[in-house]
């Protein structure tokens, strides 16, 4: 699947998917399956989630939740690993790279930094997506907001590309 679709779109698209590990009757070859899955395919994330009954569902209604909850974290703990290991060797192909950004907003952790009021003049921390979905944190000002900018990816983690604006020659006016 996935070399289809690089061989269409090349390094223009990325897959997210979304799992569920312990559900009603999954076996260790079952699970054993899915991180394979995930192995091959590489994607750029998974939400990844341990199965729980929800009322008035099928599953809760015919289906007999019989994954102990040991198991069931186990699970989800081994398929995270293996998919955050896949994300973070694969966001490795940024650094040094310049990538399109399209400005989103404030950083969540300059959010949760403090209550004190911030010259929003100045820079400020700030992340954006990449054309494929990546997240990019990076110091600018509030209005990048909406903006699609140019930034140098210098340090990549599974979830986040870290990096700094690039602008073009500087003007100083003045002495």
């Amino acid at each position: 699947m996935m070399s289809r679709i690089e061989e269409t779109l090349g390094d223009a698209a990325a897959v997210s998917s979304d799992f569920i590990v312990g559900f009603c009757g999954e076996t260790e070859e079952e699970f054993q399956e899915t991180v394979n899955l995930v192995e091959e395919c590489r994607f750029k994330n998974s939400f990844i989630f341990k199965y729980s009954e929800r009322p008035g569902t099928k599953a809760a209604n015919h289906l007999p939740d019989d994954v102990p909850f040991d198991i069931k974290r186990r699970r989800n703990n081994e398929l995270l690993e293996v998919q955050n290991r896949i994300s973070e060797e694969d966001n490795h192909r940024f650094l040094g790279q310049t990538v399109s950004v399209l400005v989103e907003g404030k950083s969540k952790r300059f959010d949760k930094q403090s209550d004190e009021p911030v010259d929003t003049n100045g820079p400020i921390q700030l992340t954006g997506r990449t054309h494929d979905d990546r997240i990019v944190v990076f110091d600018g000002n509030t209005r990048l907001i909406g903006e699609i900018i140019s930034i140098g990816i210098y340090e990549v983690s599974g979830l986040t590309l870290l990096g700094t604006v690039v602008t073009g020659d500087v003007v100083t006016l003045g002495a």
